[in-house]
């Protein structure tokens, strides 16, 4: 059931607003209207604009001939206008902003998903950059390719003879080209209009963001355990054992902010014990007590929804599954025959799911979560159920 709320929630989401920033357009009459951008593919990103005025309730498309480009509040996303030629045809599109300075760097993929890069100097010159395959064998190959590759922007770099070696030994990336182009202006400007005054923050453009994550918590771990009892007709007999034990763990967030911000994936590996002497009866007028005491490791995967993950606290729904291990599973007072000193690692070897609810509190680019919910896991050969009530205390890095 959970899941599939989420996955409702997902398509829900994904039909309004993929990625939404906070950010402007910028007008023909270079007038500014702040709004929501919807961050998309880097494809589509320079075909369209789709962005919500501030106050209205539905988002519009802007082609490269409507407005001048756009840009976010937070530097992750910054798009201009240009002409450019395209399979031989010069087209109006939308070019990735990166670097801007003395010189300055603009991206482009095309719907081939092929990348060519701009270099542009104060006085307009454009130095075009494409992105080609490095594997080549051959050293002296791969040289005469980079030069070729290299050949209109190495002029552009005339003040650092180090920068021209690097562009012919680089890797094309826009991380590295970035770097390449700006440490060059850094370097080498001459007035406040040739030093860098705009560079992208590429943690706001990732496929993929991994946070690092530490949990910690308590749980009431209520554990029903069915053995058979030779004191007592040699029937089946369900036994609950209750008790409260801590919960460590470290794990992974997997964000996905080119699709969208409200749903992630978490994965996680804990520890936890469990240990509890019960009173039972036998013949009916005997007692004895029996003890069961357990370490276990924990693999979980599960997916979040924040309701308002740029806000300072959002609330947050989480559900997944559990694959657990038991390790120095004893047993005393109970059967012999049912001993769980017997069982091998596959036979103590479980799985189960869960569901919490709570929010995040945002702290400097950090997360701190609080969530309470229910975890239940089974290890039917060992004849353990666990259900367990818990609180979590979660700090993402």
């Amino acid at each position: 059931m959970f899941l599939l709320f989420v996955t409702h929630l997902a398509i829900v989401a994904a039909s309004a607003q993929v990625n939404p920033h906070n950010g402007y357009i910028i007008t023909n009459s270079n007038d500014t209207i702040y709004g929501t951008i919807d961050y998309q593919t880097d494809i589509r990103n320079a075909k369209v604009c789709v962005f919500q005025k501030s106050g209205d309730t539905t988002f519009k498309e802007y082609f490269p001939s409507e407005i001048n480009g756009y840009r976010s509040s937070d530097n992750g996303i910054y798009y201009v206008s240009k002409f450019l030629v395209v399979g031989g045809e010069e087209k109006q599109v939308f070019l990735e902003f990166l670097v801007q300075g003395g010189l300055s760097l603009y991206r482009f993929v095309d719907e081939d998903s092929n990348e060519k890069y701009l270099v542009v100097d104060k006085e307009g010159k454009v130095a075009e950059i494409k992105k080609i395959d490095r594997v080549i064998n051959d050293r002296r190959a791969l040289k005469a390719t980079m030069q070729q590759v290299m050949k209109d922007a190495l002029p552009m770099f005339g003040k650092s003879e180090d920068t021209q070696n690097d562009l012919l030994k680089l890797n094309v990336t826009k991380k590295q080209l970035s770097r390449i182009v700006k440490n060059y202006d850094m370097n080498y400007c001459q007035s406040d209009g040739d030093c860098v005054t705009f560079e992208y923050d590429e943690s706001k453009t990732r496929n993929l963001v991994v946070k690092l994550r530490i949990d910690c918590g308590l749980a009431i771990n209520n554990n029903v355990i069915t053995m058979i009892q030779p004191y007592d007709d040699n029937t089946d007999r369900d036994y609950t054992l209750s008790s409260i034990s801590p919960v460590l763990g470290i794990g992974g967030d997997f964000h996905l902010p080119k699709i969208t911000d409200h749903l992630y994936l978490q994965l996680g590996v804990s520890g936890y014990s469990f240990s509890k002497t019960k009173e039972f009866r036998y013949w009916e007028q005997l007692k004895k007590t029996g003890k069961i005491s357990y370490l276990g490791i924990k693999e979980s995967l599960g997916v979040v929804y924040s309701v308002s993950p740029k806000s300072l606290f959002s609330p947050a729904i989480k559900g997944g599954l559990n694959l657990c291990q038991l390790i120095q599973l004893k047993s005393e007072g109970f059967s012999p025959a049912c001993s769980f000193e017997k069982a091998n690692t596959a036979e103590k070897l479980g799985w189960g799911f869960f569901i919490n609810a709570g929010g995040n509190l945002s702290i400097n680019n950090h997360i701190l979560g609080l969530f309470a919910g229910f975890e239940r896991n089974m290890y039917n050969m060992v004849s353990i159920n666990s259900n367990l009530y818990t609180i979590q205390l979660s700090f993402t890095l």
